[in-house]
């Protein structure tokens, strides 16, 4: 049996990271040709460095997604080299703040907008004529849990819900076209960005277990089980799934039992 990407090419956002790293490292073993997006030089270099080292073909490509430029620069990029894009994970993400006060702090609010909303916006303005183009694309939203049910992150829920009504959307609108866009709904994710929750030696403080409470299973989340879940829909094995809304959150969604 082949590898479940192989022959396949495509782009990770904050793929140098949490979830992103970890979905970078699984669709190279699966035999993807990845190109990771991200703006942390430094760290992403090394990423890419690890990668290629191993053998895979892993490359790193400069891009905040908060800015148009860098989108349509870094896009165009992987389009003019290799010619098509086959998947495209839109994993880059900014949790914001996690209290009320946070909800009305411009700065807070305007970075998750601007990183969640205005940043997937502008890769999908620029991605899907190029897929349209083709003819064909997996296009994998990492959304969250916290546009399902409350979070105590409103500023994160604020953006993630829009971005949840706006891949619904553009699934609906783009299927005819041959291009399959699903979304992916983490829960508390053990991750750089969570570490404020999810850190071990947090284990018996009222924020660590106030969230465990509520994970039906007893246990956050690996950045792999996410990985594993978008590696499905970037494969031919979902190529029936559209419009889909997959939790990976060790019942999360489903609230305490």
């Amino acid at each position: 049996m082949g590898k479940r990407l192989e022959n396949k090419i495509g782009i990770i956002t904050g793929g140098g990271s949490g979830i992103g790293l970890a979905s970078t490292k699984l669709f190279c073993e699966e035999g993807a040709t990845v190109i990771f997006f991200g703006y942390s030089d430094e760290r992403n270099k090394q990423v890419e460095k690890d990668m290629q080292d191993k053998g895979y073909a892993c490359e790193y490509v400069h891009c905040d997604v908060r800015l148009e430029d860098d989108c349509n620069k870094a896009i165009d990029y992987v389009w003019n080299k290799y010619g098509r894009i086959d998947f495209y994970f839109a994993n880059a993400g900014f949790s914001g703040d996690s209290d009320l006060a946070a909800m009305w702090d411009f700065e807070n609010f305007d970075r998750c907008m601007k990183t969640n909303v205005y940043g997937v916006w502008y890769q999908m303005k620029k991605l899907l004529p190029l897929m349209e183009q083709q003819g064909y694309g997996s296009i994998i939203s990492n959304n969250s849990a916290s546009s399902l049910r409350p979070c105590h992150y409103p500023s994160y829920a604020a953006s993630k819900g829009a971005i949840r009504a706006m891949m619904m959307d553009l699934a609906a609108t783009y299927a005819p076209k041959g291009i399959r866009i699903n979304k992916i709904h983490p829960g508390v994710i053990v991750t750089p960005m969570t570490a404020a929750i999810t850190d071990p030696s947090l284990k018996g403080t009222d924020l660590y277990e106030a969230f465990l409470t509520n994970i039906p299973s007893g246990s956050f989340t690996p950045p792999e089980a996410v990985a594993y879940a978008a590696l499905f829909l970037a494969s031919d094995e979902s190529k029936h799934i559209m419009g889909a809304a997959l939790s990976v959150d060790d019942g999360f969604n489903m609230g305490s039992v």
